[in-house]
């Protein structure tokens, strides 16, 4: 296998190891009713990038601006630009969270390391092919 389609594979695999960017199942702030079981996912927090699906279907992606005891505002993009955007709490049918990965982050060490191994095995080759001249003149 050629040098060239090693890289190629080894950033590949760096890329798919790292995950993806994505949505999150998201749990609302305050104190858990009593009835819920368990941990619904990453609280929301003010300046969460979400996606919200309300009871009616309707699904709303967003910037949380503004957390209260019964709703949120969000910042969605409109057809007048940026526009405010109010949820209750009662409204919502699922709610979640976009997280970022790490790809990014991964693939430049993955990148530096190609790149240390390349020339190392270079020089490497080099100083021995300057050995092997150095015979033949002799």
């Amino acid at each position: 296998m050629s040098q060239t389609k090693r890289v190629v594979w080894l950033i590949t695999l760096c890329v798919f190891i790292s995950g993806c960017a994505g949505y999150r199942p998201a749990k609302l702030p305050g104190p858990k009713p009593l009835d819920e079981p368990g941990d619904k996912g990453i609280e929301v927090e003010i300046g969460s990038k979400v996606k919200v699906e309300k009871r009616t279907g309707v699904v709303v992606s967003g910037e949380v601006m503004q957390i209260s005891d019964d709703h949120l505002i969000l910042i969605i993009s409109g057809s007048n630009g940026l526009e405010e955007y109010k949820v209750g709490f009662d409204q919502i049918e699922s709610l979640e969270v976009k997280k970022g990965s790490n790809t990014i982050a991964v693939v430049l060490i993955a990148a530096v390391i190609v790149v240390v191994v390349v020339a190392v095995v270079g020089a490497a080759i080099s100083k021995k092919g300057v050995e092997t001249g150095a015979e033949i003149l002799n």
